[in-house]
């Protein structure tokens, strides 16, 4: 998430990045947000900041908070204000769970027939989230091979159940005038090999991938092919 919408409360982003940074420039603003950050939802110091897009401070990306005021020397309050004002609230952060959520309730909901697969996040910085790279060969492999899902569940649920739910009429299953994008993996070795320590690290198992009939993968590699595009309903 954003740096700002986990540390400071929800009338602090109110009108968006502009008058958040405006009142974070206000005298009083440094006073206001020690206080909010003494009594936070859950603990500040676990969270891992992702991207820090400032020249000064993109050495702390990969860092908890608490990590980053031991580099910095800071106070906590007085960290996320000079994070936020150097990035233009542009700070981007992993919470940590929290709440006492487990893998077995993960398991209960992905067993649910209503489920369906997906993922969101921020991609960009040093350290991004791992479900960037891993999301989705997670699905088809782990959760495949741990009997969560089928492999044929896994796909309809990344694929055809995606688009019905969305009212993409030209995606999710292979057909005429269909849209083209298909992907060729091996169940046996599809695995993610992501990490919050490097969400950057590639998934494996993933031969050929195309989108929209061209090929962005081949054998594994990288093309040069950019064919994708944002979709609307219908």
């Amino acid at each position: 998430s954003i740096l700002g919408m986990i540390a400071l409360p929800p009338e602090a982003m109110l009108g968006g990045g502009e008058a958040t940074l405006s009142r974070l420039r206000e005298p009083g603003a440094r006073a206001k947000v020690r206080e909010w950050v003494a009594n936070p939802r859950f603990d500040l110091n676990r969270v891992r900041l992702g991207s820090v897009p400032s020249d000064e401070y993109r050495p702390l990306e990969g860092s908890t908070l608490a990590e980053a005021m031991t580099i910095t020397g800071k106070t906590l309050s007085d960290l996320i204000v000079d994070l936020l004002l150097a990035t233009e609230t542009a700070t981007n952060a992993i919470a940590p769970h929290f709440g006492g959520r487990s893998d077995r309730d993960i398991e209960a909901l992905m067993r649910d027939r209503r489920m369906t697969a997906g993922s969101d996040g921020i991609y960009v910085g040093g350290r991004p989230h791992p479900r960037g790279t891993g999301c989705f060969a997670r699905y088809l492999g782990h959760y495949v091979r741990a009997g969560v899902w089928s492999l044929e569940e896994a796909v309809m649920k990344c694929s055809r159940q995606v688009a019905l739910r969305h009212g993409l009429k030209d995606r999710g299953i292979i057909a005429e005038k269909m849209a083209a994008d298909v992907i060729v993996f091996d169940p046996a070795k599809v695995v993610h090999r992501s990490t919050f320590e490097n969400g950057k690290a590639l998934a494996e198992g993933m031969k050929h991938v195309f989108v929209n009939g061209q090929a962005v993968l081949k054998d594994g590699e990288r093309t040069a092919a950019r064919p994708g595009r944002g979709l609307r309903r219908g």
